[in-house]
């Protein structure tokens, strides 16, 4: 059985699906199933680049990003991980409860704007990760990339580059961003959302 059959045949994806009512798409859920093997596969090779423990989640939603990692987690890098999942939506609090009570996740969940919550976050805190699917207009995924690329946060994955505000976001952020630069996601072709990963060249050697 694949990883995406396994996930959604389980108690906890149902228990997440019926968190909220949204015609919003997600990685497991509202998206085509080679869409989401691709990113399931992507998510799998940011673990093979880099130690994943503490995450950055900008776009929560009904938490399914967060139950992907507990599953690839448990078999690549193994312990727990902290998420901190941020979302304009409170009733994203009741996904980050059934996580932290049905998974080893460890997740503080942030009712706020991204724009306005990641700038204040402690200068020593430190993330491996980011995934960032928040607001999709221009400005506030521009934002949200040069907020996260300012924490240094080595690994970035940014959803929904399919879309041409979330795509002149991230081509206008890596002109001005030149500590970041694109790393090839080998399964692109069959993600129909076009999630891209970019690396901190201060963390890694390219």
């Amino acid at each position: 059985m694949l990883l995406l059959d396994h996930i959604r045949n389980s108690s906890i994806y149902q228990l997440l699906r019926g968190v909220h009512n949204s015609n919003e798409g997600n990685l497991l859920e509202i998206t085509d199933s080679q869409t989401a093997e691709a990113q399931i596969e992507l998510i799998r090779y940011a673990h093979t680049l880099y130690s994943i423990k503490d995450i950055l989640e900008i776009g929560f939603n009904k938490g399914m990003f967060s139950l992907l990692i507990s599953h690839i987690n448990s078999h690549v890098a193994g312990g727990d991980v902290y998420i901190l999942g941020i979302d304009v939506n409170p009733l994203a609090n009741e996904a980050a409860k059934i996580l932290n009570r049905s998974t080893p996740l460890s997740i503080d969940f942030q009712c706020e704007d991204s724009t306005t919550l990641v700038p204040k976050l402690n200068s020593n805190r430190s993330f491996d990760l980011a995934w960032v699917d928040g607001n999709h207009e221009y400005s506030y995924a521009l934002q949200d990339l040069k907020n996260v690329s300012a924490l240094g946060v080595p690994i970035i994955l940014l959803d929904d580059t399919n879309m041409h505000t979330v795509q002149q976001a991230y081509q206008d952020w890596l002109n001005i961003t030149p500590t970041y630069t694109e790393l090839t996601n080998p399964f692109l072709a069959y993600d129909s959302r076009k999630a891209r990963l970019f690396i901190n060249r201060n963390t890694f050697v390219v």
